[in-house]
């Protein structure tokens, strides 16, 4: 976000501090609230940084995201064009004229050559870093980086398992450790699948199990913490020992009569417990005198409890004294809570670990160990085998490669530079892998020696745990420093994005709901306020909970209807503004379900990303039921379903007969189907139907293993009429997904296990949809994180995430107040037993870092709002009309306590739904959509001659070797996007070089043509690579970017296949791209050349553009790039 240029420093209560953070002799941590103009700071360093650097490469620049490391670059790009001055600052306006002179001085050609500017995602670097150093990497050369390895997981857990027969320890451990869960197969490779999938967060200490002296250190670390529990809590307690004393006693005394001696020794010690682990439960029973089962402090005591009620006492004195204690007890309580963290201490009592480890549990513990380490050790044999990785394996690998001493020297020698700034932008997700990395890269570095490490981050907008991010890491990098690299803290406080209106809001509201103090254990961090820069006045944040009273019981559906009703009559009032941004944000996607419908008979368009799993579409599920028929004809379901589909249709009364039949005549359904013609019963729509049907799905059967299986599938739903069964052209691109997700998958392996593509369909999102029509967008949260809007609508407060699955193991590294990291680790328990105490522990430290970071998440999604936000959710009012409070994880409970204290900050809503009473349901009758039972295919068209001109033997031979030069260009820029490897750079072109005679050799007769051939692909290369769009055109960062992407056209009922060379989305505008490496004929002009280009491709680019289309609502740009003179020729169509 660009500051405003009008702003005097004396307007800005943080200018000092952004002034500081420009002394690029000086190492900082940045803490950047959101709307603060972070980057805007960045640039402004990175230009500082230009202006006095040897060479532009000695800058290394970190983002989390590819989009962001592309935008980061475009704003430096821009600022360096000076394009748009007026959104520059005048401070940004006098760096980069001095950048310009140093470019201009140094020769650097920064403009012509932006990949000078290293500017990475740290998984871009950690691949560069394995590539530079193949060997000491363990990498060995270029690997594929793969998202989805969950394949090749259940190839590794497959490999360890058939050693379960083997005569070895190995063996024994497997043998113990499916014991341990009941011998459950599938549960078990479940379990490793998700261990897998965070290896880099357990793997180090994993390993440790092996030493024989862990399990003293983890014991120890368990009285650690134990103890500090108890001194917290005593600490507090301390002032009111004595009256503490007294009510324990009396109640004791009381309890004992009914044999209850749960507080006995905590009254025969007539003082405060001690600290040693024999006291564990005497602070346990303390704190149950005190807090309820629903950890909140008693409001009143009974008989129960050690206190008698008044009446029950036999004299005026004793009947005194029951209520004398009883009041004592609730005197005593109400001093308490006026120390809020006394309730946190004594509630965390009754949650602690164990004081040591049973002997079963770290039997388990080492077995688990010895199969986790073969299991990697399996999974990384794979990854080399088939030159692929992961992000976690990349990471790993170029740590290993940078462990060696020399390897920081090396990688300088073989880069010919040496980095000597860093600066890192979200630093508050960092992972202990990424800090280990700017460790190693830091090492050597000291304070004063012109080296400076820089790193941005807001830890109130951390929230990618789930990606082994953890904001303690971001806390102590600010008070400790990384390595030897101390760090001045600098804290920004203006906010550019947001109305004063929001921005006080948000300052009354979580300076309540976010802790008080940081607690790097807990991954808590303390609120920063923010001041507004903006003064005209908005409405601010309206938030609208509806009632759910004990009475009226509204069902959730109704709740949810109602929500969406709201939300969506907010929103037609705004929705036509001109001008504006609107986004729904969710936390997850199932809060959008009950919203989409009214958009769509709102006629409300939208665009969304990753929003819609394919499985959520019925096209696809139809798909999916002729997949897994074809298959495996005893799956009667999948068959019963697919006789259901639009290009089948068999009626249920038909079905119903078919499956009679079977049953009489002991056949399985599908036998029944391929004896329909002896059955007289079934109706003469059914039995056409499956004339036409069952030819197609018996031949579809027989051809199996003659083509590919999207081709194999495809051909059968073509012949059963699946194009002509479609309702609306938005149902093609589900389908052409579909196609994709089975031709992928099906490429990498042989698809034996339908249950997991199906799983895989359920995991698959389509692409982001488009439609620049529409101000409206929806998304996640995670999503909208850097984002800004108009106006935010975040639905589903209340709502309640779902249960996660148990882990084989947790573990965590608990950080004393004295800054001492100590790990736990405690097994999951065998199948009947109850979860041990330091197992359920963990399960709670995880539970209230989850609540933490669901405060961080709503801040975030209130604070993309630039005018208004709307906040929707609901509450239940119990009988005696009094608030309950949220669920503890949903967003709502966050923010519960400040709402509830100032209730003037949200409006009640009383839904006043009353259940109607319960009609006799009338049977429903539920048409579906289906062909005619007359339909037949289309007669498909010959290509005339016309499209297959003759040419002469001489010219068939060239024109094969032109076909095949273009190929290879084609294949080498998609390279360069994807990949971005330079095919041209010295290190890469022996080996593709080679790979191009490979090629060329069955087309070219003889050594001089090949030659030619090679020269040609060299010069085009050459050529493109240096025009002035090509740092644009190449960026793989562009939205939703992709080469040579394959698109089908089904609007003539069959599959005609187009490869769109390359496409993108830049500014709203969906660019198609054909390259050409077609040159000028002899004594042709340029002028006669592009004009025939033109007439020859602009119809093919025209059915590029109208397939885009029926897709997205953007507007469409074409082009030819002619990558041999080199020329760009856009074309209008």
């Amino acid at each position: 976000m660009s500051l405003v240029t009008s702003m005097s420093k004396s307007t800005l209560i943080d200018a000092a501090e952004r002034q500081q953070a420009l002394d690029i002799s000086r190492s900082f941590c940045v803490q950047a609230p959101a709307g603060s103009g972070k980057t805007e700071l960045l640039i402004q360093r990175y230009l500082k940084l230009l202006i006095h650097c040897e060479k532009p490469e000695d800058i290394l620049a970190f983002t989390f995201t590819r989009k962001a490391a592309f935008e980061m670059r475009q704003r430096l790009l821009l600022s360096l064009r000076q394009e748009g001055p007026k959104n520059l600052t005048d401070l940004t306006k006098q760096l980069v004229k001095q950048v310009l002179e140093q470019n201009q001085k140094h020769q650097w050609h920064l403009l012509e050559n932006p990949q000078r500017l290293q500017i990475k995602t740290i998984d871009a670097f950690n691949a560069s870093i394995s590539a530079q150093l193949p060997v000491v990497s363990g990498l060995g050369g270029q690997v594929d980086i793969v998202e989805d390895l969950e394949p090749i997981y259940q190839q590794a857990i497959d490999a360890t398992l058939t050693k379960l027969n083997d005569d070895s320890k190995l063996s024994e451990n497997l043998a113990l450790f499916l014991s341990h869960l009941d011998n459950n197969l599938g549960r078990a490779k479940n379990l490793l699948i998700s261990l897998l999938q965070k290896r880099d967060q357990w793997l180090k200490h994993i390993l440790r199990i092996q030493h024989d002296d862990l399990r003293q250190e983890l014991t120890h670390n368990l009285h650690v913490i134990i103890t500090e529990a108890f001194e917290s809590t005593k600490n507090i307690l301390l002032p009111f020992s004595n009256e503490i004393t007294s009510l324990t006693q009396f109640a004791a005394e009381n309890l004992a009569k009914r044999d209850d001696n749960s507080l006995a020794k905590l009254a025969a010690n007539k003082q405060l417990p001690g600290l040693g682990m024999q006291d564990i439960e005497t602070w346990k029973a303390l704190s149950i005198f005190f807090i309820t089962q629903g950890g909140q402090f008693r409001k009143q005591v009974t008989i129960k409890n050690g206190f008698p009620a008044k009446d029950s006492g036999e004299s005026t004195e004793e009947k005194a004294l029951f209520k004398n204690k009883k009041e004592d007890f609730l005197t005593l309580v109400g001093k308490l809570q006026e120390r809020p963290e006394c309730l946190n201490y004594l509630q965390s009592l009754q949650i602690l670990p164990a004081s040591n480890y049973k002997q079963i549990e770290w039997e388990f513990l080492e077995a688990l160990t010895q199969v986790l380490l073969d299991l990697v050790s399996e999974l990384n044999l794979t990854l080399n085998q088939t030159n692929q990785a992961d992000y976690i394996h990349m990471s790993a690998s170029a740590l290993q490669a940078l462990a060696f001493e020399d390897s920081l020297s090396d990688l300088a020698l073989r880069l010919d530079y040496r980095i000597k700034h860093i600066l890192v932008d979200e630093f508050q997700d960092t992972s202990h892998q990424q800090i280990e990395l700017l460790n190693r890269l830091t090492a050597g570095w000291q304070d004063g020696d012109g080296r400076t490490l820089f790193i941005v981050g807001d830890g109130m907008q951390s929230c990618y745990s789930f990606r082994s991010a953890d904001v303690g890491l971001f806390l102590k990098a600010r008070d400790e420093g990384i390595g030897a690299v101390g760090l001045h803290s600098l804290q920004l406080k203006m906010n550019f994005r947001s109305s004063s209106a929001i921005v006080d809001w948000v300052n009354q509201i979580f300076s309540k709901a976010f802790p008080q103090q940081d607690n790097i254990t807990h991954g808590a961090v303390a609120y920063s306020a923010s001041k507004a820069i903006k003064t005209e006045q908005t409405p601010g944040v309206t938030t609208t909970l509806l009632v759910d009273k004990a009475e009226q019981k509204t069902t959730l559906t109704q709740a949810r209807e109602e929500e969406a009703r709201l939300l969506v009559d907010q929103l037609k009032k705004i929705i036509e503004t001109p001008d504006i941004s609107i986004a729904i944000l969710i936390k997850n996607r199932s809060h959008i379900q009950a919203i989409i419908p009214l958009l769509r008979q709102s006629g409300i368009t939208w665009n969304a990303s990753d929003i819609d799993p394919l499985s959520a579409f019925p096209v696809v599920n139809d798909l999916l039921s002729l997949l897994k028929a074809l298959t495996n004809l005893a799956d009667k379901t999948a068959l019963l379903a697919l006789l259901r589909t639009p290009f089948i249709g068999i009626t249920l009364a038909d079905i119903h007969l078919l499956t009679l039949f079977a049953h009489e005549h002991q056949l399985t359904l599908w036998q029944s189907l391929n004896e329909f013609h002896q059955q007289i019963n079934l109706s003469a729509d059914a039995q056409q139907r499956l004339q036409r049907v069952m030819p197609v799905l018996l031949q579809a059967r027989a051809q199996r293993q003659n083509q590919t299986m999207r081709d194999w599938l495809e051909q059968c739903w073509l012949e059963l009429g699946g194009p002509a069964s479609l309702q609306t052209e938005h149902e093609l691109q589900y389908i052409e997904r579909f196609f994709l997700l089975l031709e992928t998958e099906s490429l990498k392996a042989e698809i034996n296990n339908i249950h997991a593509f199906e799983r895989k369909c359920s995991t698959t999102y389509l692409g982001a949809k488009h439609d620049a029509s529409t101000s409206l967008h929806i998304m996640t949260i995670h999503k909208a994180k850097g984002l800004e809007f108009d106006y935010v609508f975040i639905p589903g407060l209340d709502r309640e995430p779902r249960r996660s699955d148990k882990e084989l193991f947790l573990w965590h590294e608990h950080t004393s107040a004295a800054s001492v990291s100590r790990l736990l680790i405690a097994p999951l328990n065998a199948k009947g037993e109850k979860d041990n105490p330091t197992y359920l522990y963990l399960k709670n430290q995880a539970a209230i870092r989850n609540r933490l970071e669901n405060t961080r998440l709503l801040y975030i999604a209130i604070t993309r709002a630039k005018q208004q936000a709307f906040l929707f959710g609901k509450i239940k009012i119990s009988k005696a009309n009094a608030y309950q409070p949220p669920a503890e994880s949903s967003l709502l409970a966050t923010i519960w306590q400040a709402l509830e204290q100032n209730d003037t900050v949200f409006t009640a809503v009383d839904m006043s739904l009353k259940p109607s009473p319960p009609d006799k349901p009338k049977p429903e009758v539920i048409t579906i959509q289906r062909l005619k039972s007359s339909w037949s295919p289309p007669t498909k068209l010959n290509l005339t001659s016309a499209e297959h001109p003759t040419r002469s033997t001489d010219d068939q031979h060239q024109h094969l070797i032109e076909k095949k030069v273009g190929e290879i260009i084609h294949e080498c820029l998609r390279l360069k996007v994807e990949k971005t490897i330079d095919i041209l750079d010295l290190k890469f072109q022996g080996k593709y070089e080679e790979y191009w005679r490979t090629l060329l050799k069955p087309v070219c007769s003889d050594a001089h043509s090949l030659n030619n051939a090679i020269t040609r692909i060299k010069q085009n290369l050459t050529s493109c690579l240096q025009h002035d769009k090509a740092s644009w055109l190449f960026e793989h960062s562009h939205e939703d970017s992709a080469c040579e992407l394959a698109i089908s056209d089904y609007r003539q009922q069959w599959r005609k296949e187009h490869i769109v060379d390359r496409t993108f989305i830049d500014n709203g505008i969906r660019w198609i791209i054909d390259y050409k490496s077609t040159s000028l004929a002899a004594k042709q002009s340029q002028a006669d050349f592009l004009s025939k280009q033109e007439e020859r491709y602009c119809p093919q680019l025209q059915r590029y553009a109208e397939l885009f289309q029926a897709m997205e609502d953007i507007p469409v740009k074409t082009a030819l790039f002619f990558t041999s003179l080199p020329y760009w020729h856009e074309i209008e169509l």
